[in-house]
């Protein structure tokens, strides 16, 4: 009975295998794909058959040095254990496979699991690759004591020191600096070389419930309402957008809005609002040499997709489009700005949802999202609330002083509404120009507000207080972090990243980070980041995106669109 060895080290580009007693194969560690091709995907040395690669992208299992893509690694495993290379018996065959320093206990059960109970080899020994580096190098020099081995791959440059065969583990160290890094940028360097003879303009749309927020990703944004209006005085006309300024009298104004409830289901206002954003009077798009990046909700019907992809790419004829979602476009900037953070959550909230999302090493970790229906408002108030209100850091207390009466009562503020003729907009009037007793001699409209001006932020920490049946943001901060495996979740607790308009309410960080800090571990540190834009963070981690090396891989093509329908879409979109 003879048992095989079968040596695997599974890096994040290449995979060097054979058996022990063969010399070593070298292949790509990957899936590809080309525009031509681009129904059938290609594993690993096949790339070979691949007539035309011009158009051609990986599919990796690894991202940012971890094994993380499962599907694809088990296609190129099949591949290499399979008929086409290593005809692997498992019941008579030992493995040794190579995994990164750090790696994640997750990922190392995944492995086991699949090593030992979907392939099922007769033994297994998982070890660093720079450990079979120092052994290799010390069998071939017996008298040395201590070597480092200094292994730069695709992802790391991992530095690790051994003595007598032993890995010193308090010596080991990692340079964010691969082959990666490297090849972007070169491809940067080539593509600035190129930009004089072509030039493809990069569009970015922060599509909002409220405010859209667009401009190319070489532009300063422009933040205006996604929506149409009418006022009594022009009943039959209607204002797009930022058109806005042109009612005289916006007494009687009211939306016509693209969006109920969270999401895109009244196509012939959002057509209008494009028209106009991307017309003459604004972005003037020619569209045959533009991409777009379009943001969309989490959880979106697959019917408003489908309905997307159509006016894209079949009536406005985008050169390419990435949909995504504006939490994504979140992380991304936060990740660009914070390279060496591993994880961030996501807290959008916004006009219609707070949306709770964890990422992990750039990727959406979907086991944890959590859609919070809070926030869905009317214009009217919309202004006062966005004048007057703030989120209370004691509401029993701040309850207390707004029964008060008269200058004892510090809570109450007099909003002044607008006339439209001497007053355009309305505003808040100083505790010093208040009136106490009696009425303004300026005959100006008041609207006195006290405990209102707290009471209703509060609806985000306790929505059950006006009958929602929903967590509170930070109780839902607690519960995402919670599904996430236990070695990431301090990762996650200092790096809470709060977007969307509602994160302008004076004090809304401060509670976020109590509330949280209350909820977690005492073990873990609590951060709680607000962005000095919070309503553009996600539109600017857009324009971040833009500028990436790999965005020609993330978008799809009008010519592929064309050639595969929204099947191209749904493969390629992580939305």
């Amino acid at each position: 009975m003879i048992m095989s060895t079968l040596v695997l080290d599974n890096g994040a580009y290449t995979a060097k295998v054979a058996y022990s007693h063969q010399s070593v194969s070298i292949i790509p560690n990957c899936q590809f794909r080309s525009k031509t091709s681009r129904l059938k995907t290609f594993t690993a040395n096949q790339l070979d058959e691949i007539k035309d690669p011009s158009g051609l992208f990986y599919i990796l299992p690894f991202q940012k040095g971890y094994l993380v893509n499962w599907d694809v690694q088990r296609k190129v495993w099949d591949h290499l254990f399979g008929k086409e290379m290593m005809k692997v018996d498992f019941a008579d065959t030992s493995v040794i496979v190579s995994e990164p320093l750090f790696n994640f206990s997750s990922i190392q059960e995944s492995m086991n699991e699949i090593l030992f109970e979907e392939y099922q080899f007769q033994s297994v020994l998982r070890i660093n690759a720079s450990s079979l580096s120092a052994h290799h190098y010390f069998q071939t020099n017996p008298l040395e004591l201590c070597c480092l081995v200094v292994d730069s791959g695709y992802s790391f440059t991992h530095i690790t020191p051994y003595c007598r065969g032993r890995k010193m583990k308090e010596g080991i160290c990692r340079i964010n600096v691969g082959g990666k890094l490297l090849t972007n940028h070169l491809k940067e360097i080539i593509s600035y070389s190129f930009f004089v003879f072509m030039i493809m303009s990069t569009l970015v749309l922060d599509n909002g419930a409220y405010t859209a927020k667009v401009a190319y990703s070489h532009q300063s944004v422009s933040i205006i309402p996604n929506c149409q209006f009418r006022s009594k005085t022009s009943r039959l006309k209607t204002f797009t957008a930022n058109q806005l300024d042109e009612i005289k009298d916006p007494s009687g104004l009211f939306y016509i809005l693209p969006f109920q409830k969270g999401y895109l289901v009244n196509w012939d206002v959002q057509r209008k609002v494009w028209d106009h954003l991307f017309g003459k009077e604004m972005m003037k798009v020619d569209f045959a040499d533009t991409s777009v990046i379009v943001s969309e909700p989490l959880f979106n019907f697959s019917s408003i997709q489908e309905s997307m992809n159509e006016i894209l790419f079949e009536e406005y004829q985008f050169q390419s489009v990435l949909r995504i979602n504006a939490s994504s476009l979140s992380a991304h900037h936060y990740f660009q700005t914070n390279p060496l953070e591993l994880c961030c959550l996501v807290v959008d909230s916004g006009y219609s949802f707070t949306h709770i999302t964890p990422y992990c090493r750039g990727r959406k970790m979907k086991g944890g999202h959590l859609q919070l229906h809070v926030m869905d408002e009317t214009h009217v108030i919309n202004q006062v609330k966005e004048d007057v209100c703030y989120v209370s850091q004691d509401f029993y207390q701040d309850m207390s002083v707004a029964q008060l009466k008269g200058q004892e009562n510090t809570v109450m503020r007099d909003y002044v509404l607008p006339d439209f003729s001497s007053i355009r907009k309305g505003f808040c009037k100083t505790p010093e120009e208040m009136v106490f007793s009696g009425k303004y001699k300026t005959g100006e409209q008041i609207l006195r507000l006290a405990n209102e001006r707290f009471a209703v932020p509060e609806t985000l920490f306790h929505p059950s207080d006006i009958g929602i049946q929903e967590m509170g943001i930070p109780e839902a901060v607690a519960r995402s972090i919670g599904t996430m495996p236990e070695e990431m979740q301090p990762h996650f607790y200092k790096n809470i990243v709060v977007t969307g308009g509602n994160c302008l309410f004076p004090g809304f960080r401060e509670r976020v980070h109590r509330d949280v800090r209350a909820l977690a571990p005492t073990e873990f540190p609590v951060s709680v980041l607000l962005p000095p834009n919070p309503v553009s963070y996600a539109w600017e981690g857009g324009k971040l995106l833009a500028d990436n090396p790999d965005y020609d891989e993330m978008v799809v093509t009008r010519e592929d669109y064309e050639e595969n329908g929204h099947f191209i879409c749904e493969d390629t979109f992580d939305v």
